[in-house]
């Protein structure tokens, strides 16, 4: 029972292992998964402070700062200051940023597509209905 729980991991990771290599051979820009996870919470929650997309990330105020700094130099967001207090800053997503995510979320389905294609029918509906049973606990 263990050896199949600790050989379930790892296909679990080696498929998404075999994600992010198909996905950094063939997204042609240079942006880390964060920041593209920081631009997915801006496009759904609109200006956040950057306190709280590091408590979304899980990642230290040094580290979200980072990751702003790049999208906010390759005009992926910008910068918005509040009007009644100029220390509050918001990052707000730009349309260049929303077309990165529209690029990059096709770029997943199309790679997630193509490896998912060797199963049959029959066989998707079983891994569908296997990892929902997982995901109700």
């Amino acid at each position: 029972m263990m050896h199949q729980n600790l050989e379930l991991l790892y296909s679990v990771n080696q498929y998404t292992q075999t994600v992010m290599n198909q996905w950094s051979a063939s997204f042609p820009h240079r942006i880390s998964i964060s920041a593209l996870l920081v631009l997915g919470e801006l496009k759904t929650k609109g200006p956040l402070k950057q306190v709280t997309l590091a408590n979304f990330l899980k990642v230290t105020p040094g580290a979200m700062t980072n990751i702003a700094t790049m999208i906010v130099k390759e005009n992926y967001a910008q910068r918005i200051y509040d009007d009644k207090d100029r220390r509050i800053t918001r990052l707000a997503i730009t349309e260049q940023g929303l077309e990165l995510l529209k690029e990059a979320r096709a770029t997943e389905a199309k790679i997630n597509t193509n490896l998912l294609n060797v199963l049959s029918s029959k066989e998707k509906e079983t891994f569908l209905s296997l990892f929902h049973k997982i995901s109700e606990q």
